[in-house]
């Protein structure tokens, strides 16, 4: 068979074209929403008053397909969650943790060994926000579409339960 130069520009133009448009494709994508609708939340949180000076708040949805967690962190009792890393609409269950009641980072071993060290092997004081704020949560909120989603919550410490 005989092949002429018209023919192989050609399939070099269709080789290009095809090339082209798998890789528009590729970039584009399919298309379509890129998960659940997330909205901005805020709010306070206090412990027994006063504002928790530094720590987190997680929005853990209630039906797990409504889709992913979101943390927000706390500073001087204020977060705030924008609309692109906010929780997911829905029932939330709300889990808030402390995070300078160490310190020292909570990952920094050496330190941690130390402080293990000055306590003469006592255990290090626990978290100052009681489990029934956090690993067993007993807060809830709904998150809506349109309008605020501020939530304050006030906590209590162990002592005042």
């Amino acid at each position: 068979m005989k092949v002429s130069i018209g023919d192989t520009g050609r399939f070099i133009t269709h080789c290009i074209i095809r090339g082209f448009c798998l890789s528009l494709a590729f970039v584009v994508g399919c298309g379509g929403p890129a998960g659940p609708t997330r909205v901005a939340a805020e709010g306070n949180v206090t412990l027994d008053g006063k504002n928790l000076a530094a720590g987190i708040v997680r929005f853990i949805p209630v039906d797990t397909k409504a889709g992913p967690a979101a943390v927000a962190t706390v500073k001087d009792g204020v977060f705030k969650l924008t609309s692109t890393e906010g929780p997911v609409l829905g029932s939330h269950r709300i889990e808030i943790e402390a995070t300078d009641y160490f310190e020292f980072a909570i990952d920094d071993e050496k330190a941690y060994a130390e402080a293990h060290k000055k306590t003469g092997g006592n255990p290090i004081p626990p978290n100052p926000v009681p489990p029934i704020y956090n690993k067993q949560s007993t807060l809830t909120a709904e998150v809506k579409e349109g309008g605020e989603n501020k939530f304050d919550f006030k906590l209590q410490g162990t002592a005042k339960q």
